[in-house]
């Protein structure tokens, strides 16, 4: 493997001018610039970013560690939010803890090991006070989707709910009052904040809460389609408004397993809204999530924190509104 000694002695210049060029820090004369680039393609010289990251302590890499990479409402953030930091010059480095905190921490830890700049973390807890032990201080670290209980730190995430007040007051507006809710693991901010959408909205049109009609999953297709045949077995209602993504997809599955038509015999909205929402039969009527929006925020704000252009006290809680697109799931009734 050629050296940077080699490259300068090829291109006939010292090796602060090769580092000047190599990493853009200082103006060299055009003619000189072009030499030291002929010379690192001749030689096949790679830059060794891992030992001027160890000199420099800086990486250029931010992580974003997801809570389930296989779902498509992470997987879109990341696309945005990847573009953001790439015009800003850093690296985005994607890992996974599938909604286990054991492996949460672990992957925190395998993070800090290679230097990364920044973490951006959708927490699958809501107790993050290992972080405290295992950062450095003023780490510039942001929460995505959850608020943590117990720290400090900037967070980006959707009006959770709002979006629901809004996805449940139209199913009232339509005749519907027994209208189940299928909602994702409890405790987690995001779920609690949705079902906090779906008790004011009864509340708003004097609908009493039956308590009945709210399951919980843990976030997974098998567990929706567990949680609407429990629902569809034990209860009256005639819609149903699921606020997690995946598990809209198992709930699908068990009503056309059984024969169950949409909106004919149950309205449904669903909490998120990919191409599949619009594409199957009938349409999905969805809570919409500004993902492209929300990736630039999360982009915005840890750059704002690496610049130093912000307080290490002044944390803020950034909410991107969501949108109900009305499509033909939901069915208007006379009860």
């Amino acid at each position: 493997m050629s050296t940077i000694k080699e490259v300068a002695e090829l291109a006939g210049v010292s090796i602060a001018t090769v580092s000047y060029v190599i990493n853009g820090t200082k103006h060299v004369a055009p003619a000189t610039e072009a030499r030291v680039h002929q010379a690192v393609e001749t030689l096949n010289y790679r830059i060794n970013h891992f030992a001027s990251n160890i000199k420099s302590g800086k990486s250029g890499s931010i992580a974003f560690l997801m809570a389930d990479m296989s779902n498509p409402f992470f997987l879109e953030t990341a696309v945005s939010l990847e573009k953001s930091l790439r015009e800003a010059k850093y690296n985005l480095i994607l890992a996974n803890t599938d909604e286990k905190v054991n492996l949460e921490k672990e992957q925190v830890d395998h993070l800090l090991d290679h230097a990364i700049d920044g973490l951006i973390i959708a927490p699958c807890t809501v107790n993050n006070f290992y972080l405290k032990n295992m950062l450095p201080a003023n780490f510039p670290l942001v929460f995505f989707d959850r608020i943590p209980a117990n720290m400090h730190a900037d967070c980006v995430l959707s009006d959770n709910r709002k979006g629901s007040l809004e996805a449940v007051e139209y199913l009232i507006s339509l005749g519907h009052k027994r209208i189940g809710i299928i909602s994702g693991m409890s405790g987690l901010t995001s779920t609690v904040e949705r079902e906090m959408g779906y008790i004011e909205a009864l509340e708003n049109h004097g609908i009493p809460l039956d308590r009945n009609l709210m399951l919980n999953g843990d976030g997974r297709k098998f567990s929706g389609y567990q949680s609407m045949q429990q629902l569809m077995d034990i209860t009256d209602i005639t819609a149903v408004f699921i606020t997690n993504n995946m598990m809209s997809l198992g709930a699908l599955q068990f009503l056309n397993d059984n024969k169950i038509a949409v909106p004919k015999n149950l309205s449904m909205v669903i909490f998120d809204d990919y191409d599949w929402s619009s594409m199957c039969s009938p349409s999905l009527t969805s809570v919409k999530q500004n993902t492209i929006l929300l990736g630039k925020t999360i982009a915005e704000v840890i750059l704002a924190r690496l610049s130093g252009t912000v307080s290490n006290t002044n944390f803020c809680e950034h909410r991107i509104q969501t949108q109900l697109i009305k499509r033909a799931s939901c069915l208007k009734i006379n009860k």
